[in-house]
């Protein structure tokens, strides 16, 4: 196991994706106080790197609903990142509203199957 992670913290980069301010999106909100709102990332994004791999060819993509209802749960997902390398999805970071407890429904869930060699990483600031 040890000799996994050494060889994981020494080949593997971890890339600078949006931060959690570009990320962002605006929604419209059905039966709330407020007629719009932001939702967004807990954190940047950041995604592995495997060696041979370069950040040009990762893709971001947003699946955010453009309405949801109210109220907007502490911990509830309402949209999210999705990552991409040359069109194989590697990651997805969950979304939820401003007033949710940060760091409590986001999780960066990377799965990459590169040479016949597979990984996980895990992320939940």
């Amino acid at each position: 196991m040890r000799a996994i992670l050494d060889y994981g913290f020494a080949n593997v980069t971890l890339a600078k994706g949006p931060t959690a301010k570009e990320a962002s999106r605006h929604v419209w909100v059905k039966g709330g106080t407020q007629a719009r709102t932001v939702v967004r990332p807990a954190t940047d994004i950041e995604y592995p790197l495997l060696p041979g791999e370069e950040a040009s060819h990762v893709k971001v993509t947003y699946e955010v609903p453009k309405v949801i209802s109210a109220p907007v749960t502490s911990g509830q997902t309402v949209g999210s990142a999705i990552l991409t390398y040359d069109g194989e999805e590697i990651g997805r970071v969950d979304y939820g509203g401003r007033g949710c407890a940060r760091g409590v429904q986001h999780r960066l869930l990377a799965r990459r199957t590169l040479r016949g060699s597979a990984f996980l990483v895990l992320s939940n600031p």
